[in-house]
């Protein structure tokens, strides 16, 4: 999580967008509760079928999944992991 706020500061990302990732990242690791090299496309709609089912807006909802793509797309990126669960 370091590595992406530095990249993300690093990138001229706002504080405040940053803890926006933060928080929607963090949520969605305590939510799998697994590494996240073993997350799948389905572990993300799970996660993002439970905030639809609490009344979250569609527009809340894109916010999220932009978020976690931007995530897990940098972790791609970093070499972290070999795939992106949001790939497609």
């Amino acid at each position: 999580m370091r590595l992406f706020v530095l990249s993300r500061t690093v990138t001229n990302c706002q504080p405040r967008t940053i803890q926006t990732y933060l928080y929607h990242i963090r949520r969605f690791i305590v939510y799998v509760n697994k590494p996240l090299i073993e997350v799948t496309k389905a572990d993300v709609e799970l996660w993002l079928l439970s905030l639809k089912e609490k009344d979250r807006s569609p527009a809340y909802l894109r916010m999220v999944h932009r978020n976690l793509s931007i995530f897990f797309n940098w972790m791609v990126a970093e070499e972290m992991i070999p795939r992106s669960p949001m790939r497609n």
